[in-house]
């Protein structure tokens, strides 16, 4: 049988995960369930996004460049200068495929094993799992012992 790392041994359990258990047996219930726990879209696909999936005529769908588009890429440097809070431009900027891969690109980058990063609680709870990933001590700013 295949060795199971010690850090996944020790990587905290999601409570996010935890909470489908939960929202199971309340839908299974007839209760309504309102989820404020991942970030799945309530609005509608907008039409012209829609459009583009129905039109689209190749036969192979490729990999984008790993750092994003560049066309992406120019019009978020674009928003954050026009917005005056940065002035960046596209080499500034690093398309993830979402929040999560951000965050671990993020403390790769910022902290090195053994560094500590103090969150404020509440706090998305991945923060755990991400800093053990990395190596990272992830301390709560609220229950912190201050000796």
């Amino acid at each position: 049988m295949p060795k199971i790392s010690r850090r996944t041994k020790e990587m905290p359990s999601s409570p996010i995960r935890k909470l489908y258990t939960f929202s199971d047996q309340a839908i299974a219930e007839g209760k309504e369930v309102i989820f404020l726990n991942i970030g799945q879209p309530d609005v509608n696909t907008p039409e012209p996004a829609l459009d583009a999936l129905k039109n689209y005529d190749q036969d192979i769908i490729g990999y984008s460049p790993s750092e994003g588009t560049p066309s992406l890429r120019k019009s978020w440097a674009n928003f954050y200068r026009e917005n005056k809070v940065y002035d960046a431009d596209m080499s500034d900027i690093l398309i993830t495929i979402g929040g999560s891969e951000a965050l671990c690109f993020t403390m790769s980058v910022l902290a090195d094993p053994g560094d500590e990063i103090i969150t404020p609680e509440p706090f998305f709870p991945s923060y755990n799992s991400f800093a053990k990933t990395q190596g990272v001590a992830e301390t709560d700013l609220f229950t912190m012992d201050t000796g």
